[in-house]
């Protein structure tokens, strides 16, 4: 009872860590952009649902990840993320978690 009272303490950090490493082998068993920007968009959405990482984290892990495996350009991505509806929504996240 103690062991899994001590994992669900733990819960969001072991979902932070253990669900991209899990879910890395698709991307390297096929090498493609689709599956790239498939798993970036299952750790997304794991981390989106559960709450392990704070919401506007969660939002931002596209615009890293995409430029990282070659899904998207930086200089792609950046101009979507700083559309003013993206920076209302990640201030309200922000004021809501208070």
């Amino acid at each position: 009872m103690g062991l899994l009272k001590g994992l669900l303490g733990a819960r969001k950090l072991l979902l932070s860590i253990l669900v991209p490493l899990l879910l890395l082998p698709l991307p390297m068993l096929h090498p493609s952009s689709e599956a790239s920007c498939a798993y970036v968009l299952i750790v997304t959405a794991v981390y989106w649902v559960s709450e392990a990482v704070p919401l506007g984290a969660a939002a931002l892990v596209p615009a890293f990840l995409y430029p990282f495996f070659g899904v998207l350009r930086s200089s792609e991505v950046s101009p979507l993320a700083a559309q003013p509806p993206a920076w209302v929504n990640a201030k309200a996240v922000k004021e809501g978690s208070r």
